[in-house]
């Protein structure tokens, strides 16, 4: 009944380099191992073996993903260096000595070091994520000790006798714990982000606040014991109270507090006033209503309305219209080509193997380095990897162009062709731009879900290709051949539905049973098939014979009817729950496709235990917008308790937030100026400002509340106070920008471009205008409480 054969296993892949065979060995890391030392080990162990290998064979490394990492953590590693530099050459021209300079880069190092310790303590993951939070981080590392080196300094002045080390600390204690504080503080909304952007934000965030603990820590435990062994003094290029630029900046202020109403109105002009938000027409039978209509909503407003948007709208006007939000994730290829083919459903690995045979001949010839091949059900994919000296060649371009001809010349077959991160297609079932996942308990309520919003979505004459049978990372289309009985025809013929599926699997189906048997002392897999079920076709299958009870066998022809129709490329549970993936096309820019999905998930109801996930999507959400956007408030409300808290006071707290809004200013312009998307690091650096940009301000504004508890008020006390710490507060920021302006060199894009951008252009802005805006509201608040007969004292 049965023949008995010793076979080799079908082949289900086949990998080649250069058209040469090969064995793929793929080597996967522990958890808690490093990726660059696990691959280092791994390429010396490939050294070791190459010598003892037959002459025909060579072991050869198709894939390193630790090559990229190492290529970034150099990139880390060099801005690390360069920002020391900077740093230095900054602080030199601010403090006019060797010493100090030394003194502030060796406690920033050493803050580094006991970071580094305490990650190991912790057994907290030294990875890309906390090496770039400790080098964004590195120039506020040194703010702490600026700030007590620069108060030692003035206490220990000839002009005024010996002074005191300990009252010199004691003086800048509490501005310099409130401002890393409020740092600190910033980043704890992050632990209440959505998983997926956590990924980014939150080992980043726990780097920076380790980091800034320990400066703390080694500001008030280091810098004070070395000034009181080292001599500091030196006058400096830059910022001495008594040189050009602080006298500049005393007239400034001076001006400034005498016209305190207009420079308060011209930061808020900077900011921007929301006239843009104006809606053109309000739909109401109103008195009120009525009156705007004939003048806001009239037709010679309409005609205005673009100048006096472009006149008061501020930089938060030219951000919100000119800056797209959202953007995608930053890939950062290598230089290499990739051409994909998947063959229609069914085609065996023998004529997929003859088409890969023909391609590589044709591409090996037009002169490919490094040509790897892949072959695997019902796909085929080439990658040709490019050197460095070959980049700038015409080669890679050439070997696109031929690619792309090819696929345009191959039929039957689904081909994409992508290189240097552009994508070309010449073909069908690419990945689609947009995917929403449907998540449920229930596989048909799924389903139907699922079609709605299929249906919903191709009402919009700009959506194309909207499918709900694709999956991630299997986009093929899938077709099924569906047998429906005819259970009154079965019936006729004296049979039941059981006795018609029996026949049919007796011919078309691998049997299920699979076990191993021992073959010559191995254990070999044994599988029980029907000879030519693998080319059956649905005519043979009709012709199947069913052995009839009351006639002749009967055809299944007779018994059921065959219908092609999509199917699911795989059916997917996760937590319990089925998946079923949504894709479609828009032709338009992406921020209008992330609109329209948006409202038309929001439009759609859905049942209880039933919910549509956009996590996959390679954009940014609005879900993921609103969270940062909550976080970025929450971080100011953080930053304000804090302050407020170690103040004891409100008023103090709300005139030092007033550097967040001077902060977001920068960020607006930064993005506008630079023509870049506003996407997560965008987000970031919003929220990390917010406890960067309030350090300056406490250092300002604690220093004129203390000269006003030792008697001195009036215009002249506070610019005294404020021309006092008009050094600390330069440098501090100068020395967090030098920190970030190597992070600016590099590729203009991905998250931390943008975080480095962001936070610079806020810092810029925050520090300008909190050196005059501040202590005008300062003073207008204590005019305000000395009319008040004292009663809202600032500290």
């Amino acid at each position: 009944v049965a023949t008995i054969s010793l076979l080799p296993s079908a082949i289900r892949e086949l990998v080649r380099v250069n058209g040469k065979e090969c064995v793929t060995l793929t080597i996967a890391r522990d958890a808690l191992s490093s990726l660059i030392e696990t691959a280092r080990d791994v390429r010396s162990c490939l050294a070791r073996l190459s010598p003892s290998l037959p002459p025909a064979v060579e072991l050869v490394c198709e894939m390193d993903r630790s090559r990229r990492m190492a290529d970034e953590l150099n990139t880390l590693y060099r801005d690390a260096l360069l920002s020391i530099f900077l740093l230095w050459g900054i602080l030199t021209l601010f403090l006019g000595n060797n010493r100090a300079p030394l003194l502030l880069i060796s406690s920033m190092l050493l803050s580094l070091a006991g970071t580094l310790l305490t990650f190991w303590a912790l057994h907290i993951p030294l990875h890309l994520l906390t090496l770039a939070g400790l080098a964004l981080g590195m120039g506020r590392l040194l703010d702490d000790s600026i700030v007590v080196l620069e108060n030692l300094r003035r206490w220990t002045e000839p002009a005024r006798g010996t002074g005191s080390i300990v009252e010199g600390t004691q003086e800048v204690l509490l501005p310099v714990a409130a401002s890393t504080a409020a740092t600190a503080g910033a980043l704890v909304p992050v632990l209440y982000l959505p998983r997926g952007l956590q990924v980014y934000l939150l080992e980043f965030s726990v780097a920076v606040t380790v980091s800034l603990c320990i400066s703390l820590l080694v500001s008030f435990a280091v810098i004070p014991v070395a000034a009181a062994r080292w001599e500091m003094k030196g006058t400096g290029v830059l910022a001495h109270p008594r040189g050009r630029l602080a006298s500049m900046y005393r007239l400034l202020l001076s001006n400034a507090l005498r016209h305190r109403i207009w420079v308060l109105a011209t930061a808020v002009w900077m900011f921007g006033l929301p006239v843009w938000l104006l809606p053109a027409r309000i739909d109401s039978p109103s008195l009120p209503a009525t009156l705007y209509n004939e003048t806001v909503g009239g037709q010679w407003y309409a005609a205005a309305r673009p100048v006096v948007n472009t006149l008061f709208g501020g930089a938060s006007y030219q951000f919100f219209r000119n800056v797209p939000h959202g953007e995608f994730l930053d890939l950062e290829m290598e230089t290499y080509l990739v051409m994909q083919v998947n063959f229609p459903q069914g085609t065996d690995i023998t004529s997929i193997d003859a088409t890969a045979h023909l391609l590589e001949q044709d591409l090996m010839t037009a002169g490919a380095p490094r040509l790897t091949t892949r072959l695997f059900d019902g796909a085929l994919f080439l990658r040709i990897d490019f050197p460095d000296s070959m980049v700038a060649t015409p080669v890679p371009g050439a070997l696109r162009s031929r690619c792309l001809r090819l696929a345009a010349q191959t039929g039957g077959a689904a081909i994409s062709v992508t290189g240097f991160g552009a994508g070309f297609s010449g073909g069908r079932d690419l990945q689609p731009a947009f995917t929403v996942r449907v998540l449920g308990y229930d596989y048909a309520r799924v389903k139907q879900i699922a079609e709605s919003l299929r249906e919903n979505l191709v009402q919009n004459p700009r959506v194309t290709s909207a499918d709900i049978d694709r999956s991630f990372g299997n986009w093929s289309r899938v077709q099924e051949i569906a047998l429906f009985m005819d259970r009154e025809a079965i019936a006729r013929y004296g049979l039941t539905g059981q006795e018609v599926a029996a026949a049919m699997r007796s011919r078309a189906s691998v049997l299920p049973q699979r076990t191993l048997i021992n073959v010559q002392g191995s254990q070999l897999p044994c599988v029980v098939t029907v000879k030519g079920s693998d080319r059956l076709s649905v005519p043979d299958l009709a012709s199947i014979a069913v052995p009839g009870k009351r006639s002749a066998p009967v055809p299944l022809r007779s018994l059921l009817s065959a219908q092609q129709r999509p199917a699911p490329s795989e059916i997917v549970r996760e937590d319990q729950q089925y998946v079923r993936w949504v894709s479609f096309e828009y032709k338009g820019p992406y921020r209008h496709a992330e609109a329209f999905l948006d409202a038309t998930l929001q439009a759609l109801p859905l049942p209880e235990g039933y919910r549509f996930d956009r996590s996959g999507s390679s954009t940014i959400s609005e879900k993921d917008q609103h969270a940062l956007l909550m976080a970025a408030l929450a971080a100011l409300l953080v930053v304000f308790m804090v302050t407020a808290s170690l103040y004891e006071s409100l008023l103090c707290p709300l005139i030092i937030m007033l550097s967040v809004p001077f902060a977001y200013i920068g960020v607006f312009m930064a993005f506008v100026l630079a023509r870049m998307p506003f996407g997560r690091g965008g987000y970031v650096s919003v929220i990390f400002l917010t406890g960067v940009a309030v350090a300056n301000a406490i250092v300002v504004v604690d220093f004129i509340a203390r000269k006003e508890k030792e008697g001195r008020r009036g215009i002249e006390a506070i610019v005294d106070a404020s021309v006092c710490r008009l050094r600390p507060v330069l440098m501090t920021t100068l020395t967090t920008a030098g920190s970030l302006l190597p992070m600016l060199l590099g590729e203009r894009s991905g998250v931390w471009y943008m975080l480095a951008l962001g936070t610079l252009g806020g810092l810029i802005t925050s520090t300008l205008l909190t050196l005059i805006v501040v202590p005008v509201v300062y003073s207008l608040a204590h005019t305000k409480g000395e009319r008040g007969g004292g009663k809202n004292r600032m500290v």
